[in-house]
């Protein structure tokens, strides 16, 4: 990235704590999270999250937390190179290896969407969008058996001039449970599932699925079912 301060930031295990955390990393063949520093990068945004910037030990300014997975490479003709390996914000831990959401979402869609578009058909259902986001530590349930991620399913009336809050009832119940058995099979070990009778939220701005919006209604059902 001509112009620009490159270091990583090390994966910190949430459990580990210590005085490691948010060390900056500047040697070839570390892994971790992309973290920029230069004229192409903003001095911050609306509603910062504290974890978006990092201070950099030199005290020349903060550098910007990308949470691009990558691996720093030997520097070629004074350039620094890098390997993308994902998004770290959408890797999670489970039975001690990490998962990538974004794969586990692809094929989340793929089985339900496209595999088992018939399936659901024939129940007078239709799904019309899936999301999968990691698991906040205060997600509400009780510890031990907090889900390893969440999986959001909106699943609509076949006939789209039909509308309804819940997941019909009748035939359909039959299809929603092959609907449930085909989500789990896709999807990691411990993942919680949640069908939504609605479309999914978006964000105004952006047009993209409102993911805070999800986890904050998550967080407020499970503050009021405990």
């Amino acid at each position: 990235v001509p112009g620009a301060d490159i270091a990583v930031l090390p994966n910190q295990d949430s459990s580990s704590g210590g005085d490691d955390a948010n060390v900056l990393c500047f040697t070839p063949g570390a892994s971790g999270d992309l973290c920029l520093r230069g004229a192409m990068v903003t001095a911050g945004y609306t509603s910062n999250e504290a974890s978006t910037f990092i201070e950099s030990p030199d005290g020349k300014g903060p550098y910007f937390h990308t949470r691009d997975w990558v691996t720093l490479v030997d520097h070629d003709e004074g350039q620094a190179c890098l390997e993308f390996r994902g998004r770290s914000d959408n890797l999670v831990k489970v039975a001690g290896q990490y998962v990538d959401l974004g794969v586990a979402e692809a094929r989340l869609a793929q089985s339900l969407m496209e595999d088992g578009q018939a399936e659901l058909a024939s129940g007078g259902l239709h799904v019309s969008e899936v999301t999968v986001l990691p698991a906040a530590a205060r997600s509400g349930h009780s510890p031990g058996v907090a889900p390893s991620s969440h999986a959001f399913i909106s699943v609509l009336p076949s006939n789209a001039s039909c509308s309804t809050d819940a997941v019909p009832g009748g035939n359909s119940s039959v299809a929603a449970a092959g609907l449930l058995a085909r989500a789990r099979e896709a999807m990691p070990r411990g993942a919680a599932l949640h069908l939504l009778g609605a479309a999914l939220p978006r964000d105004p701005v952006t047009g993209k699925v409102d993911r805070r919006s999800l986890l904050s209604n998550l967080h407020e059902a499970s503050a009021r079912d405990n």
